[in-house]
């Protein structure tokens, strides 16, 4: 196949061609496996053709290419209601609610779901043609007049129904500031575990109180978008004596942590830090600056050993084995600084990269 397949899949997709879409480019996932539009199309127009399961897999693809992408978790959201993941569904609006604070189509949805809120008229809602509301395009073949009367009414309605909107978010009752958490019961009845002889001895051992404390800061810290700071507290919960609730509340905020980017990211944690305690540290995020060495490049998978610290060629503070699963160019002449999340196996720190870059030192 030429070289212009991309192009010629865009141009099929703009004039609602899905299925010819998807004959061009399903043989081609390996040629295209790190460009997030190839993923975000093929997602897009098996959701236009009903296959929801290959809309699932391709859109969370596409939005491990390209974290946050309004139009690719507006796709996810459809997916994840039509799975009957009305939890899931909402945090992706929530999202882009928060990048687009009047978007039309996540407006929808979250008003779908408050509006069809019992399960019978939720699921009748979802087999039914309403549905294809929440879809974006999905009216794209329309006569181009008839598109901008749907267009001008829609946003004449907008008006209308922001009180109906706005009354959705203060619907809740619960008092926090970040909208995925509004969904959730954050209330929790027992914090701290019962004693038994034969429940193994806590890494921490608090009492009643300190749990609540820091069960309380972890909301605090995810109300702040600072959710770096809040794993660290959700691991500190998990290896202590805290209740199999509160536990399981943790773990249903753990959910809602999110991906940062070198532009977006807070609160690092030192190499020399984390190799202290390193199971307390699972999972979250660090930059780390260094030189490579062991450069194994395969077929969909980059691994090195990160030289922490040795970007000077002064001080080695430690050899980090980092994963990359999305192409990057990596080259040892130079040092690296490594976004990551932080893998524990057998008390051993690994990296899973979530983005890279190359640096000059100071003086070249």
């Amino acid at each position: 196949m030429g070289g212009n397949d991309l192009k010629k899949a865009e141009k099929l997709f703009r004039r609602g061609k899905y299925t010819q879409v998807l004959q061009l480019l399903e043989a081609q996932i390996f040629r295209y496996r790190q460009v997030y539009r190839f993923y975000h199309i093929l997602g897009m127009s098996c959701l236009h053709t009903g296959d929801f399961s290959g809309a699932a897999s391709f859109l969370q693809r596409a939005l491990s290419i390209r974290p946050g992408s309004v139009n690719t978790l507006l796709g996810l959201g459809v997916v994840h209601l039509k799975q009957q993941k009305t939890s899931e569904a909402l945090q992706d609006w929530f999202e882009v609610i928060d990048q687009d604070p009047k978007n039309k189509y996540a407006r929808r949805g979250l008003d779908a779901v408050k509006k069809y809120g019992d399960p019978d008229r939720l699921v009748e809602f979802i087999e039914g043609k309403q549905i294809e509301r929440l879809i974006p395009g999905k009216n794209k073949l329309s006569p181009g007049k008839i598109t901008l009367l749907i267009t001008v009414v829609l946003i004449g309605t907008a008006f209308l129904l922001f009180p109906l909107y706005s009354s959705f978010f203060s619907s809740f009752s619960i008092t926090t500031q970040r909208n995925e958490l509004s969904t959730m019961d954050l209330h929790v009845d027992v914090y701290k575990a019962q004693e038994n002889s034969d429940t193994p001895v806590p890494s921490y051992d608090m009492t009643s109180s300190e749990l609540r404390k820091t069960y309380e800061r972890i909301i605090d810290y995810f109300n702040n978008y600072e959710d770096n700071r809040a794993q660290l507290e959700i691991n500190r919960i998990r290896r202590s004596n805290a209740s199999e609730e509160l536990k399981m509340k943790v773990g249903l905020l753990e959910g809602y942590i999110r991906t940062p980017s070198f532009d977006t990211f807070s609160h690092n944690y030192p190499f020399n830090e984390v190799r202290k305690e390193p199971p307390l540290y699972d999972g979250c995020f660090v930059i780390w600056r260094g030189k490579v060495s062991n450069l194994i490049i395969g077929s969909d998978l980059i691994q090195f050993d990160l030289l922490v610290g040795y970007e000077n060629e002064k001080t080695l503070e430690g050899i980090v084995p980092v994963h990359m699963d999305f192409a990057g160019k990596v080259n040892p002449a130079h040092p690296i600084e490594v976004l990551g999340r932080i893998r524990i196996e057998n008390d051993a720190i690994l990296l899973d990269a979530v983005s890279i870059h190359h640096f000059l030192e100071k003086g070249d």
